[in-house]
């Protein structure tokens, strides 16, 4: 017969067993992963560096069988100014061949990115060739490449500092043919362009941005650049940096119906032609002097409306067809020879007056809207700032009788 006092101890243990079951019951749902639904999850990681993101997924298996189906693939291996040591690097690269395993069923990627350090043949092209190519199969919309040169630890890798070290990345041709490509960034890569090559097709890019590209052709023809740009018949936007478009004494000429906006920095050109009907933005920074940067035209700047030039080296400087009010910047003090055609409403601003200003023909259209008071009152102000040159060619259209006549100057030629 069990006593009293033994029941009411086996009541207590109940208890206290009880208790300890619903305490580790509640310590294990508050270790246990909530569930989210599957577009949550994408949401969280797409927020994450690529590193971060592969840490993440050790949360749960969901996880893991999610991210590599991420719409955005961005690895970046640092700071290129702190060069790290090569085992480092390699581990780097060990990374990226892990994550293209694990990527190799998806199917679609809006946007790619890559910025590391290049170090020449081997395992770095290796691994930036089957990302290319990855990025290819998968549709990528937006295509950024940035490869920084070796740096301080480069020679560790050869016994012999030799070219196939020190060349740039020779980019694919195959990314040069998409359907899909929307935005197009190359950093320290080389392209080279021939004419019985593949065709380049890129109807659907519209920005476009070449740093530190070498665009030159080993068989001697430098129409790398415009023969890509005829490619590309929805480009808007195009900025130039510190490129190599072949020898220092060709002209290059940049055509395009839908280029909107063009920037070009410190590339080497003799003479630039820029024809752009549609171009309503355009910036020349230049720190070379002479021979680089020589001549400037730009041809049907009828849209034109923001206007940047800063170039110490350019001599000549054509604006034709300028028709529209324009927020502009000039400062080219070594400049010889100006042309301009257009209206009077376009007015030029130097920065600083070019001291060495020859010659400055200008071409401009009476307004019959506008008085004959006001337009030469107009006029007088636009020429003011030609009053540096020796030499002033002023011609009037669409007046009875037409004005025609060379001035020593403009303030002379206006009072």
């Amino acid at each position: 017969m069990i006593s009293p006092k033994s029941r009411q101890l086996k009541t207590l243990n109940n208890i206290e067993n009880d208790q300890n079951l619903q305490s580790g019951t509640a310590a294990a749902n508050s270790t246990t992963t909530p569930f989210l639904p599957d577009n949550v999850i994408e949401q969280i990681l797409s927020f994450l560096p690529i590193k971060l993101v592969t840490q993440a997924t050790t949360v749960s298996k969901r996880w893991a069988d999610l991210w590599p189906s991420l719409p955005i693939i961005d690895f970046d291996e640092g700071d290129p100014t702190n060069p790290d040591d090569p085992a480092k690097h390699q581990r780097f690269i060990r990374f990226l061949r892990n994550c293209l395993e694990r990527c190799e069923k998806q199917t679609l990627v809006d946007k790619f990115r890559l910025r590391m350090r290049y170090h020449g043949v081997g395992e770095d092209e290796d691994i930036v060739d089957d990302w290319i190519v990855f990025a290819i199969l998968t549709c990528v919309k937006e295509f950024d490449l940035c490869l920084v040169r070796g740096g301080e630890f480069r020679d560790v890798w050869t016994t012999d500092l030799n070219e196939d070290v020190d060349r740039l990345y020779l980019i694919p041709q195959r990314i040069f043919s998409s359907n899909c490509l929307t935005s197009l960034k190359l950093e320290n890569v080389s392209y080279f362009s021939r004419a019985t090559g593949t065709p380049i097709s890129l109807p659907s890019l519209k920005t476009m941005s070449l740093k530190h590209v070498e665009c030159d052709e080993k068989d001697g023809d430098h129409r790398a650049l415009p023969r890509l740009i005829s490619g590309c018949p929805s480009l808007e936007h195009l900025s130039l940096n510190q490129c190599n478009f072949g020898l220092s004494t060709l002209s290059l000429k940049i055509s395009s119906f839908s280029l909107k906006s063009l920037e070009i920095m410190d590339c080497h050109s003799l003479d630039l032609v820029v024809e752009t009907i549609n171009l309503v933005s355009f910036k020349l920074v230049s720190e070379y002097s002479y021979p680089y940067h020589y001549d400037l035209t730009l041809m049907n700047c009828d849209k034109l409306k923001h206007l940047r030039i800063s170039s110490v080296g350019l001599k000549k400087l054509s604006l034709l067809s300028c028709c529209c009010r324009m927020e502009n910047s000039i400062f080219t003090p070594n400049l010889v020879s100006v042309l301009f055609s257009g209206r009077v409403k376009a007015k030029v601003h130097f920065v600083e007056a070019p001291s060495n200003l020859l010659d400055a023909k200008i071409g401009v259209c009476f307004e019959k809207r506008q008085s004959t008071f006001n337009y030469y009152s107009d006029l007088k102000a636009f020429l003011e700032s030609f009053n540096c040159a020796r030499e002033v060619e002023i011609s009037i259209r669409d007046v009875e009788p037409a004005v025609s006549y060379i001035a020593p100057s403009c303030a002379n030629s206006l009072n």
